[in-house]
């Protein structure tokens, strides 16, 4: 049995839940080795990269759930900054 029949054989056994959480997992992982084939790439570049950049190919911007879509939307955080 190759691989792939493997992999279709155990799906059917998940709940929908755990084929979806399958799912998301290989498109991580599809993501991942695009990333890396990307920052290889632009490694090998005269350009420089910023950190958000790298972040933002490595796929660790957004990953955070049930937080503020940014810190300046609760004023608090701030108080006393620059004091």
């Amino acid at each position: 049995m190759s691989i792939e029949q493997t992999i279709l054989e155990n799906l059917k056994v998940l709940s929908p839940l755990q084929q979806q959480e399958l799912l998301d997992f290989s498109e991580f992982l599809k993501h991942k080795s695009a990333s890396h084939t990307s920052l290889s790439e632009k490694q090998n570049s005269d350009q420089p990269q910023n950190c958000y950049d790298l972040a933002l190919e490595l796929g660790v911007i957004g990953v955070a759930e049930n937080l503020p879509p940014d810190l300046s939307t609760n004023p608090a955080y701030f108080e006393g900054f620059g004091t």
